[in-house]
């Protein structure tokens, strides 16, 4: 954590060619920010095009939001809201909406029950601002033995909004984890995410 905050911190300047790419035309590296980005722009075309897919929204998605509405649920509390406000890490990497949930510690019993109506919504009808979906991606360099070209590791960070319902959810799902668990989850040769989704 410490590690993805002093990449994301703009007074920080990384320390070391943590952010270089190796050129395989020229065999030289760069640690200019731009020149990576455009590598990587560069490399990702050769097999996604310039434009993003069209992706469709699969059929069980509006099942599952159907589901979702006609549940009883209580919906998500202020109190739940602002216990996990003041549980939350003081010092966190910040993502798209460059917030997190300790930020929001001082907000009145008004702007905290805000979070939670809105909070409620989501889970109700499955349904998120955009903003709040959005991911940054962090690439922390890896070590690299000596000779090799420098490669990083890519991590993504989501935003505080996103950040304070896992928080107050958190429980439900590990609930949910330990009763479907098997030995599918665990970490053998041959498992897979998409192993483990089906399996469950």
């Amino acid at each position: 954590q410490k590690a993805i905050h002093k990449y994301t911190n703009q007074d920080n300047q990384p320390e070391g060619p943590v952010m270089e790419v190796f050129d395989t035309k020229s065999g030289c590296t760069t640690a200019d920010p731009q020149e990576v980005m455009e590598k990587r722009l560069e490399f990702w075309q050769q097999y996604w095009g310039e434009r993003p897919a069209d992706v469709e929204q699969p059929a069980w998605l509006e099942q599952l939001s159907k589901t979702a509405s006609e549940q009883e649920d209580p919906g998500i509390t202020t109190q739940e809201v602002y216990q996990v406000i003041k549980g939350a890490p003081p010092a966190a990497a910040k993502g798209y909406d460059g917030q997190v949930p300790r930020q929001w510690d001082s907000l009145p019993k008004e702007g905290l029950d805000h979070l939670a109506g809105l909070l409620t919504r989501v889970t109700k009808e499955l349904k998120w601002p955009s903003q709040a979906l959005a991911v940054t991606i962090v690439f922390l360099g890896k070590p690299t033995p000596e000779g090799k070209a420098p490669s990083e590791r890519p991590i993504g960070l989501t935003t505080g909004l996103y950040r304070l319902l896992c928080g107050i959810r958190r429980n439900v799902i590990r609930s949910w984890e330990s009763s479907h668990a098997g030995h599918w989850d665990t970490a053998i040769k041959g498992n897979s995410p998409l192993r483990v989704a089906l399996c469950r």
